[in-house]
């Protein structure tokens, strides 16, 4: 199989391909709806495809040094001389000359002079070594390099997404957990309070459990930081605040190490982007031979 091939497609680009028939939810998201979100609206993303619409013009671009050129000029002025030798000595500025003017001798002496040129050249290139040819392979080279670049940038901002997708549900498990624990506690010290009450505990129970309760305070407050920082870089990647986040399906990953670097061989775009771009400077040093 050729380095060309795209037989194996990426996990997360199925996924993207898959939500974008999947129903969009109002009180949930699933993780295939948080990628096709990052596919459809993450302005990097925008910003690589039109950065490749602007590449894809380099190769008609080669095309037209193929082609022939056309090129036209032309020039226009009217002037009036006085001879040597005029009676009248009257003499004409360039804003007396009327519309139409004969040239040639004039009477009394004046030289009416409406010169003009035009010129108008065609260049058609029949050989130029082989220049045209390598330019067009060059340009196409680049064009699918760029292409890469582009798949490349995608799989990175589906990684991103994901990350805040799980980085979200992490956060709020956490911070479920942290909340519990603080009930749990609470619960503790009143019953340390009752147990005192009744002559069965002591301060020191009661001082131990309003510390413990403390400190779980502490750590909610910290697992509420942190679940606002990942709500923040989820809204960044994906362009829309984290609602009610459905698990996270099972993906099917390569059984061996050795499967897994055939399928980044096959498939990894920052690689086939390296082939493409030795591709186009093979091509750079057939035009400048």
């Amino acid at each position: 199989m050729t380095r060309k091939s795209y037989i194996f497609s990426h996990a997360l680009t199925v996924m993207v391909l898959s939500g974008l028939l999947a129903a969009s939810s109002v009180s949930a998201e699933t993780l295939s709806e948080a990628l096709v979100a990052v596919y459809n609206k993450n302005p990097q993303l925008l910003a690589a495809r039109t950065q490749l619409r602007e590449v894809d013009e380099s190769y008609i671009q080669a095309r037209a040094q193929g082609r022939f050129s056309v090129t036209a000029s032309g020039q226009y002025s009217r002037s009036v001389l006085e001879g040597s030798g005029i009676g009248s000595g009257q003499s004409f500025g360039q804003g007396d000359i009327p519309d139409e003017m004969p040239t040639g001798l004039a009477p009394d002496n004046l030289f009416y002079y409406a010169p003009g040129a035009a010129q108008i050249e065609v260049v058609q290139p029949l050989y130029q070594g082989g220049r045209i040819k390598a330019l067009k392979a060059q340009a196409k080279a680049g064009i699918l390099a760029q292409r890469e670049s582009l798949r490349a940038t995608e799989n990175q901002l589906f990684l991103a997404g994901a990350n805040a997708y799980l980085d979200v549900q992490q956060a709020e498990e956490a911070g479920r957990i942290r909340r519990n624990n603080v009930r749990v506690l609470s619960r503790q010290l009143d019953a340390a309070n009752e147990r005192f009450d009744v002559g069965v505990g002591t301060k020191t129970d009661i001082a131990q459990s309003g510390a413990r309760l403390a400190a779980a305070e502490a750590g909610l407050a910290q697992a509420e930081a942190t679940l606002q920082s990942a709500r923040a870089s989820y809204q960044r990647v994906v362009g829309r605040i984290p609602v009610d986040l459905q698990p996270v399906p099972q993906f099917v990953t390569p059984q061996t190490v050795g499967e897994a670097i055939d399928l980044a061989r096959q498939n990894n775009p920052q690689l086939i982007a390296s082939y493409f771009n030795e591709e186009a400077g093979e091509a750079a040093i057939g035009v400048a031979k």
